[in-house]
């Protein structure tokens, strides 16, 4: 641990402090995105005011045998398509996350649709995700191959898989 004795020293540690308190340090970190690309997520959002944003994202982790999660990071939902790689053969909880600034305002608001799902080896998935003056929706759907038909899956909640053990 570093001792500070003089103030100069001090003041300068509590002003780092304040700037990464300013600049909103997080525990956010950006997905690597590096498995093969098996889902497409189209999204579409408006706040329904020019005064307001929507930010989506989407958190992904990976969940054991105990539901215990482990956080491998977030894909920043800011095009009206984004192409992700999700690992095969593994549980997953997928955290979609809209939030509402205004600009104005430092106030936010945040809600969430969530669901487990397993991806499996040689499937495609689609993620429609929709925002418009607080109503939000969340759609995914299964397909064999980039022809064949889709499925649409049923948003489970992260509380079912709990409720397995």
């Amino acid at each position: 641990m570093i001792k500070l004795t003089n103030n100069k020293a001090k003041y300068f540690l509590a002003l780092l402090m304040s700037l990464s308190f300013v600049t909103g340090c997080s525990s956010i970190k950006t997905y690597p995105n590096s498995y093969k690309k098996n889902m497409t997520v189209k999204t579409a959002t408006s706040s329904g005011s020019i005064l307001q944003d929507v930010n989506t994202y989407l958190h992904i982790y990976t969940l054991d045998s105990k539901c215990k999660s482990d956080y491998l990071g977030t894909v920043n939902l800011d095009k009206p398509v984004k192409k992700v790689g999700l690992p095969v053969n593994k549980n997953l909880f997928l955290d979609f996350a809209f939030v509402k600034e205004g600009f104005f305002s430092s106030s936010s608001s945040r809600i969430n649709s969530e669901t487990l799902l397993t991806p499996r080896k040689g499937r495609l998935y689609e993620a429609d995700v929709f925002y418009e003056d607080n109503i939000y929706d969340v759609a995914i759907w299964q397909k064999k191959s980039r022809k064949a038909k889709k499925r649409k899956l049923k948003l489970i909640p992260y509380e079912a898989c709990k409720a397995k053990k």
